[in-house]
């Protein structure tokens, strides 16, 4: 599992894509996301800076940066494959 941050986790499995939140088409998707009851916010209030899109269809926010999340991912892609030799 991948931690998001502020204790929630994302079955790596499931991501498609790991964005910075910034530009302005990631902007509206995360908005039309909101409005249609697609968004999943992780941000606990803070600044919104990796948007992750999932298989479903559903966007996760989070306050990570999207280079600290792909280091988790790069870390637990790692660990799946120690002690098989």
């Amino acid at each position: 599992m991948l931690h998001v941050g502020f204790g929630a986790w994302v079955n790596p499995l499931k991501i498609a894509a790991i964005v910075p939140s910034e530009t302005s088409p990631v902007i509206r998707r995360i908005q039309a996301a909101r409005e249609e009851g697609r968004l999943i916010d992780c941000t606990k209030g803070r600044k919104t800076r990796a948007a992750i899109f999932l298989e479903s269809g559903q966007i996760v926010v989070s306050s990570l940066t999207p280079v600290n999340l792909a280091a988790k991912m790069m870390g637990i892609a790692g660990m799946a494959g120690e002690g098989t030799a």
